[in-house]
């Protein structure tokens, strides 16, 4: 048996920038640069030489993104350069994304991404960072467990000072 001390490998924050200019909050895969959303959802940088589609939509995860693509459809509108009836089927499939998405709620607010590394294969990608549990943001449970405790705590408060006032 050794005596050595193993520190654990630090998780580090997927390295995927939002249509927003923030970065993906959740960590990543273990040796992945990306979490299991965008490791599975991300598309390959193109390669050289190759040539792109016309209409290229971003990925719908957030209002910003479903906000770029639903412009993009429009502008091929205007332009004419897509089928009417392609285009319905977009902007539908958008729609449906757009009421699929949370409501947003109040947040502090997020650092967007001021540094980016081009990597062959890889795109855009945000440098390296270490995933903090701090700075993921709250869902909806907690906010409202925060909220209830917090009522829980003044209710105790206001019976203190009802009995405090009652034996003086």
């Amino acid at each position: 048996m050794s005596n050595e001390i193993t520190t654990p490998e630090p998780r580090l924050q997927c390295r995927h920038i939002l249509t927003s200019g923030h970065r993906c909050g959740s960590p990543c895969l273990r040796h992945e640069p990306f979490c299991y959303y965008h490791h599975t959802t991300r598309k390959p940088a193109p390669k050289n030489g190759t040539v792109r589609p016309r209409l290229e939509l971003p990925l719908p995860e957030d209002r910003s993104a479903i906000q770029h693509a639903i412009g993009q459809v429009l502008q091929r509108i205007a332009e004419g350069k897509i089928n009417p009836r392609r285009a319905g089927l977009l902007l539908y499939g958008l729609q449906i994304a757009s009421h699929n998405l949370p409501r947003a709620l109040p947040q502090s607010p997020i650092e967007t991404v001021d540094e980016a590394e081009d990597l062959p294969g890889e795109g855009l990608l945000a440098p390296e960072a270490e995933f903090a549990q701090a700075h993921r943001q709250k869902t909806l449970v907690e906010i409202l467990e925060e909220s209830w405790q917090q009522e829980k705590r003044e209710i105790e408060e206001d019976e203190r000072a009802a009995k405090a006032q009652v034996h003086a």
